[in-house]
């Protein structure tokens, strides 16, 4: 049986997302989801030929809800295309029907949605390379922050101002939202004045462009944008003996004057790490990035950085290698699970629950798709997207 969204029908052969007059709000006590629940099976606009511009909005649905019921999906960052603003509110309007989805979509799941580009992207399985590294790295900003504030005490209170605010969502707006790998925010300011984006399984193109929107979207607030390149492997590659991935290192700071934000890339593609060595140099940063443009002035101490060697950013990308590894060697397990017991403090059976069995999903649009449709001249009408692609596994 194919799992299902609750609430039937999202979108038809006209391209309107709905809701069947049958629907009603689903209310659930606080359980984990229940991978069984009915899920959208109108494939007449998914595995169709429909001309229906709001497919992406359809499948994205349906794999959202996937993910929230801690079903498996293929992509680790599937992407669709939607045609306007209004099929991105009506989606969140489609979730919104249901509690604890709208939760997990407001609070849990990092996405990335630009009205502009059409492109919604869910970031739903980062990689163990990924998040070690940029957790080491966000943690070793960290440490330099706390040494500048003890090297330099009249620093310390702009230093207890500046925040870690992982991943928590970035624009403002619903025209924009993204959700940063990393941010660090001042006190009392709503947009981040660093962000902090790593690029391994995402392909560099589309981080480059996504760092760029940062700057486009909160003019004179972002003050810098750091970029981490790491090159990425595919499974079989990853296990060979002598294989090890090579990193680099971007950085976009900003500087506004008389009304014109100058945005200038300080490091280009700046190797860390090549052959598995270390490379020498080190990524500096100076500590005034991290504070509005409207409170530098006040800054006692201005010639002050963070110091990041190589060596130490290298070190992360073996460790990271590390992980993903035991990762990748990870055996499945020897067999399906049957059945899920729900059992309450007492140890009841408070429910049972089957899990779905051979789902069918198809992929979203590749990244080089979705650039080539988002490059387009903004001013030509959109033409209805074909979310299947020639590669497509079927």
């Amino acid at each position: 049986m194919m799992a299902s969204t609750p609430g039937s029908s999202f979108s038809d052969r006209s391209g309107a997302l709905h809701t069947d007059t049958n629907d009603r709000k689903t209310t659930r006590a606080i359980l984990p989801p229940s991978p069984s629940t009915v899920r959208f099976t109108d494939n007449s606009d998914i595995d169709g030929d429909s001309d229906s511009d709001l497919d992406g909005a359809t499948e994205a649905y349906n794999i959202i809800w996937d993910s929230f019921c801690g079903l498996p999906t293929r992509d680790a960052y599937p992407s669709f295309f939607l045609p306007d603003q209004q099929a991105y509110d009506r989606l969140c309007e489609k979730i919104s029907e249901h509690d604890g989805l709208l939760s997990y979509f407001n609070e849990s799941l990092r996405k990335d949605w630009n009205a502009e580009t059409g492109i919604l992207t869910l970031r739903l399985m980062p990689s163990p390379m990924h998040e070690h590294f940029q957790d080491c790295l966000i943690d070793a900003i960290k440490k330099e922050l706390n040494r500048i504030a003890t090297e330099y005490p009249s620093l310390r209170s702009f230093r207890n101002s500046i925040k870690s605010c992982a991943h928590t969502d970035f624009g403002g707006s619903t025209h924009l939202v993204k959700s940063p790998d990393g941010q660090f925010s001042y006190v009392g300011i709503s947009q981040p004045q660093l962000v902090i984006e790593v690029a391994y399984s995402e392909a560099e193109r589309a981080a480059m462009l996504k760092s760029k929107e940062y700057f486009i979207h909160s003019p004179g607030k972002v003050n810098a944008v750091l970029l981490v390149d790491i090159d990425y492997a595919l499974k079989p590659k990853r296990r060979e003996e002598n294989h090890s991935h090579c990193g680099s290192l971007f950085l976009w700071t900003a500087r506004k004057h008389e009304g014109v934000l100058t945005v200038q890339r300080t490091i280009n593609s700046a190797v860390f790490r090549d052959n598995g060595h270390a490379t020498m140099g080190e990524l500096v940063l100076p500590f005034e990035l991290f504070i509005p443009r409207d409170q530098q002035d006040k800054l006692p101490v201005r010639d002050v950085a963070l110091h990041l060697s190589y060596e130490m950013l290298a070190e992360f990308v073996t460790d990271a290698e590390q992980r993903q590894l035991l990762a990748d060697a990870t055996p499945a397990p020897p067999s399906p699970t049957e059945k899920i017991m729900f059992l309450d403090e007492h140890g009841v059976v408070m429910s049972e629950e089957t899990p779905p069995q051979g789902v069918k999903r198809r992929r979203g649009m590749s990244q080089s798709e979705l650039f080539t449709r988002s490059t387009r001249s903004m001013s030509r009408p959109r033409r209805s997207p074909r979310l299947r692609s020639a590669s497509q596994n079927r």
